[in-house]
């Protein structure tokens, strides 16, 4: 059946049934439409921007407070370390401080240099002197052996109070040349060879405490230093 639209005067389209239809001459209708769409696709653009945002913000957020604490875990494990270390050289310090006795006897007999407060002075500075015989320092003072003659203290078996300092000068040339020191056990211990080959052959054995060996003169090295329990062992020889 042919079906024929015509436009009348009264600005409605006749159907071919007989029905009219208004016509909108202005295409108003299909533009309103077209706007509308827009809009929606504009709302859902935005509403896409927003959630974006909001998404992108709070990964931002949550990366800055896990930076933060990272960086605040970082700096406590920093501050306990040190802390620790500090409490460790603290700890190591106080042990190898001196803990000598000291005695409240007059100057004893060994001490042929005399006595200054808590030193005894044992004086060893004429050739062969002190050589080849066994020296007991006294207890409860800091012995200072004096060895700077030829040969003075050579092969002289030095046994050092148990309580207090023990310290050996030996300037003389071949001075202390196989000596043994054997070091107290709670005070520091030093022996110093500045004399042409003063200490050689020597043996040096350190306490608990520090222990030190120091050779300047030409060919004055001591044979050896052992160091044992020593908490400060310095073998400059």
């Amino acid at each position: 059946m042919l079906v024929v639209v015509s436009s009348c005067a009264s600005g409605k389209a006749l159907v071919g049934d007989g029905s009219t239809e208004p016509i909108d001459p202005t295409g108003q209708e299909e533009a309103d439409s077209d706007t509308d769409a827009d809009a929606d696709a504009d709302t859902d653009a935005d509403a896409d921007t927003d959630a974006d945002t909001d998404t992108d913000a709070d990964a931002d957020t949550d990366a800055d407070t896990d930076a933060d604490t990272d960086a605040d875990t970082d700096a406590d494990t920093d501050a306990d370390a040190d802390a620790d270390a500090d409490t460790a050289g603290d700890t190591g310090a106080a042990a190898c401080l001196d803990e000598p006795v000291w005695s409240t006897d007059s100057c004893p007999a060994e001490c042929t240099g005399g006595c200054s407060g808590t030193t005894c002075t044992v004086d060893c500075n004429r050739a062969g002197q002190c050589a080849a015989v066994p020296l007991a320092c006294p207890e409860g003072w800091t012995c200072d052996l004096q060895c700077g003659g030829a040969g003075s203290c050579a092969g002289l078996a030095v046994g050092c109070p148990d309580e207090a300092p023990c310290e050996v000068t030996c300037d003389g040339a071949g001075a202390c040349a196989g000596m043994a020191v054997v070091c107290p056990d709670t005070a520091h211990c030093n022996i110093e060879c500045s004399g042409a080959a003063s200490c050689s052959g020597g043996l040096m054995t350190c306490g608990a405490k520090a222990c030190e060996a120091s050779c300047t003169g030409p060919a004055a090295s001591l044979g050896g230093v052992r160091c044992g329990p020593s908490c400060d062992c310095v073998n400059g020889c």
